[in-house]
């Protein structure tokens, strides 16, 4: 008999669905999926240990064993990400450590390009992994050009507070002379008077523009 339309189910109702979809789920990758699978750099993907783990009260999710081929480390990985990362010609099965000391050439990526533009004005470059300010770049080893260069003349990374302004308003004219260090407070402020001056300059125009 289904459950009334409307009535909310009890939670050990729920969590007792819960819990049979997933011992479902799981006997069906347990049939599909068995054995060792080597991977790239010597990596192993072990089936044979997919079970249901605990990932709060009353849920659990599938995970599968997999070894580090650098270091030799197993962990424990949730089984729909692996799957997922798997299609991926750079899956490689490391840890995450040992992931970050590939190139993009052997994770089979390509590399993104050294200078570009982004939508927004701003110059990006590429510094990679081993630059002394890569703790300053996002995930893909990129930066933007202005925080570079102001961390280099002061001989320091940038803390996440500091940002850097262009002095000219042109995002791209990232000359030494055009930038400056300012915080988040100031930055905002500055904006402001930069968007009111604008709009006055207009008022202006317009009532010029009527006589």
């Amino acid at each position: 008999m289904p459950w009334p339309k409307g009535k909310p189910r009890p939670k050990e109702v729920t969590d007792k669905i819960l819990q049979t979809r997933s011992y479902s789920l799981l006997a069906e990758a347990q049939q599909k999926y068995r054995g060792d699978e080597p991977v790239k750099f010597g990596s192993i993907i072990h089936w044979d240990t997919l079970c249901l783990r605990p990932t709060k009260p009353g849920r659990s999710r599938r995970f599968v064993q997999i070894t580090c081929g650098k270091c030799g480390n197993q962990r424990w990985a949730q089984f729909d990400n692996l799957i997922r990362q798997r299609r991926k010609p750079s899956f490689t099965g490391c840890c995450f450590d040992c992931a970050k000391t590939f190139t993009w050439e052997e994770m089979g990526r390509a590399r993104p390009e050294h200078r570009k533009r982004t939508n927004h004005g701003y110059i990006k470059l590429w510094i990679g992994r081993n630059h002394h300010f890569s703790m300053m770049a996002d995930s893909r080893g990129e930066i933007y050009e202005h925080r570079l260069i102001m961390a280099e003349l002061l001989g320091r990374a940038l803390k996440s507070y500091e940002h850097v302004h262009h002095l000219d308003g042109d995002k791209a004219n990232n000359d030494s002379k055009n930038l400056a260090i300012v915080d988040i407070r100031q930055h905002n402020l500055i904006r402001q008077l930069i968007s009111e001056n604008e709009r006055l300059r207009a008022q202006i125009v317009d009532l010029t523009s009527s006589y």
